[in-house]
């Protein structure tokens, strides 16, 4: 009895290799679709993806990143693509910290993935040991942009 019929797939692989001294290297690769079913020619906007923030492109705010109508209105992609790579490692004490670098995008069509048009971005992020998991300090800045702009992002636990 729904409006729309959809199905939605979302993948995501983690990987965690250990380089010795407490350094670790760690990369995630995540991608989705969303496809109209039943003759549905579109899918609902709030189910679509939408990506940048603390635990996506590290370098833009948090949903910044969607394909964009004719007036600069976010639309969300029916399909998407995001890696993440870090290289984490120990500074003193209760406190790490961290290199990264993401990459990624969203696309309006389903199964469109356009290699040649990623957003990327790289940072650094300090981490504070607490009980209830890391304490996670990140600042990134869009690559490839033209420009030097910054994202801060303050959460608990690890980026993935």
């Amino acid at each position: 009895n729904s409006q729309f019929h959809y199905y939605k797939i979302l993948t995501e692989v983690a990987y965690f290799h250990s380089l010795g001294n407490n350094v670790v290297f760690a990369g995630k690769l995540k991608n989705g679709i969303i496809e109209p079913t039943q003759g549905d020619l579109q899918t609902p906007i709030e189910d679509r993806f939408l990506m940048g923030g603390a635990l996506s492109l590290r370098g833009w705010g948090r949903n910044q990143i969607s394909p964009k109508n004719e007036s600069g209105s976010k639309l969300g992609g029916n399909s998407m693509m995001e890696t993440s790579m870090e290289l984490r490692f120990p500074l003193y004490g209760i406190f790490s910290g961290t290199a990264f670098m993401d990459l990624g995008n969203s696309w309006l069509n389903s199964w469109e993935f356009k290699l040649n048009k990623l957003n990327y971005d790289a940072g650094l992020g300090l981490r504070v040991k607490t009980p209830v998991g890391p304490l996670r300090l990140d600042v990134a800045s869009p690559l490839f942009e033209g420009k030097f702009r910054t994202q801060f992002f303050i959460t608990i636990g690890h980026a993935f």
